[in-house]
């Protein structure tokens, strides 16, 4: 069982004094908590080696050490585990969304993880097609006709040349995946957390994401209150084309959730229609 493998090595390691280890979040990564503790530990898949979770260890803590509103982890270093995944241990700190962080909250943290001097040991980052195309397949699994498939491998071509074409050159370190559910609150203070793609690249990429999200997810946050408490410099053409590459990931993804997903097809044509006639897009 997870929880019993991370508390005897917490134990072991002096993280912890006693067990109590709960999972309250199992998805790509595992997570649990220790409330007693005021612990949380964070599993990634088996997949991911303990070099690769070292290094996004350090990445954290080389932008921590820059004042980046980034939750630096409790323990230095991953512990590996009976079962081969490893884990690592952070605070335990209160969760966001989007409606209990404001504009200037979000903007502030973003901005200070661009206005950090990038580590040369940071990869270097660039939109990955390569999810995109794993659910085209599964949209293909999942029966969904073979005109529509079609037309949304051109779609993502066409949006990738977009962007692509724009000729990014990386400058800042960027979080990559920083909406409001990757931040947390941390004694008072507003941190990123899943620093897994973090990387150098575009400061644009990181707006996109939260603008991308306030068109989706209408909240407390919005697109023009973000972006005007944004202090940094960045791009808007390239935003524009970020922000739609992001939608177009998401509409590719809705369409391979055919058959689980109820009416995810409907869904799929109205985004499609409304992609380039709409300012913001809206759930139907």
């Amino acid at each position: 069982m997870l929880s019993a493998e991370v508390d005897t090595v917490a134990v072991e390691a002096g993280i912890v004094d006693t067990p109590g280890f709960r999972v309250v979040h199992e998805r790509t990564n595992t997570v649990l908590t220790h409330t007693s503790a005021r612990s949380c530990a964070r599993v990634p898949p088996i997949q991911e080696t303990q070099q690769e979770t070292a290094h996004t260890l350090h990445v954290v803590e080389m932008l921590a050490a820059q004042n980046a509103a980034v939750l630096p982890p409790a323990y230095p270093t991953p512990v590996p585990l009976p079962s081969g995944r490893n884990v690592t241990f952070w605070p335990l700190a209160s969760p966001m969304s989007s409606a209990s962080v404001t504009n200037q909250e979000m903007a502030d943290a973003i901005l200070s993880l661009h206005q950090t001097e990038p580590d040369l040991s940071m990869r270097e980052w660039r939109y990955s097609e390569a999810l995109s195309r794993h659910h085209l397949e599964k949209a293909r699994q999942a029966e969904v006709p073979d005109v529509l498939i079609t037309r949304l491998e051109d779609l993502l071509e066409r949006t990738l040349f977009a962007v692509q074409i724009k000729d990014i050159e990386p400058h800042t370190a960027v979080h990559a995946n920083a909406f409001p559910e990757k931040m947390v609150r941390h004694e008072g203070v507003i941190k990123l957390i899943d620093c897994d793609q973090t990387g150098f690249g575009p400061p644009e990429q990181d707006l996109a994401t939260v603008v991308h999200n306030c068109r989706r997810y209408p909240a407390s946050t919005t697109e023009y209150g973000f972006l005007t408490c944004y202090n940094g410099e960045y791009d808007e053409e390239l935003l524009q084309r970020l922000v739609k590459l992001r939608e177009v990931a998401s509409i590719i993804w809705l369409a391979s959730m055919h058959g689980t997903k109820v009416r995810a097809l409907g869904e799929v044509q109205h985004r499609m229609e409304t992609l380039n006639t709409s300012h913001r897009w809206h759930l139907t």
